[in-house]
């Protein structure tokens, strides 16, 4: 299936999910966060959900995280891309552990409407 991994974030409500904040030390050793101003997209949400481990993943073997870097490898740079329905799977159940519920929903109906279009392009 043909996903658009360009495609931004947005929430149900229409407003636009950002990028994480970036954090800098100023030169008094402070830590200073800046809110970004880019909108985050599938291939963000996607890259960091294969790629930060959370406590579930501690038994986790290295077989399967190679598994996990070789997807956001394919897909970080954003653009359409051809994915699987299992590779789906792993990206919504990954997206669905490490983010918040607007961020799910959001990239859950981008991954849905792309199963749409894919199943009126065949019939």
């Amino acid at each position: 299936m043909k996903i658009n991994f360009s495609e931004e974030i947005i929430g149900f409500d229409g407003e636009k999910v950002f990028k994480d904040p970036k954090q800098t030390v100023d030169n008094e050793g402070e830590l200073v966060i800046t809110p970004s101003t880019e909108t985050a997209t599938l291939a963000d949400i996607c890259k960091i959900a294969l790629t930060r481990l959370t406590i579930k993943d501690q038994n986790l073997d290295g077989v399967k995280k190679f598994e996990f870097e070789q997807l956001a490898s394919r897909i970080y740079k954003g653009g359409v891309k051809e994915v699987t329905s299992e590779e789906i799977a792993l990206m919504k159940q990954r997206i669905g552990v490490a983010f918040a519920p607007i961020t799910v929903g959001a990239s859950y109906r981008i991954f849905e409407a792309a199963k749409n279009t894919d199943n009126k392009d065949k019939t």
